[in-house]
């Protein structure tokens, strides 16, 4: 989930996005530490995005891309933030705000 080498530019782009202000490591990613719990909502809907693709892949005996489809991923984040946006819960709302941040950057930058 972290050190995967089509993972990795998924965590480098949340790192330049979010501005968090160490590193993401991989206890960060897999275990929660040292995050708010903000960006461990963040950072567990992209471990899920990243294993449903491995497992889709794996189910169907199909060989993974070497280059990550940034369309998807925007996709699959513009779900989870509809579904987040209906929860009242304040938590949700920094989540929703997180996940706008990484579309937007997503879009202007990446897609362009």
């Amino acid at each position: 989930m972290y050190y995967c080498t089509r993972a990795k530019p998924i965590w480098d782009l949340i790192q330049n996005v979010l501005t968090v202000d160490d590193h993401i490591t991989h206890d960060m990613v897999i275990f929660g530490y040292d995050t708010d719990n903000v960006l461990n909502h963040l950072l567990s809907i992209i471990i899920y995005y990243i294993y449903k693709e491995w497992l889709v892949c794996s189910l169907n005996n199909l060989q993974r891309k070497d280059v990550i489809c940034y369309k998807s991923l925007v996709n699959y984040l513009k779900i989870r933030r509809n579904v987040y946006s209906k929860c009242e819960h304040t938590i949700w709302v920094d989540v929703c705000i997180k996940i706008d941040n990484l579309i937007s950057h997503i879009e202007d930058v990446i897609l362009a």
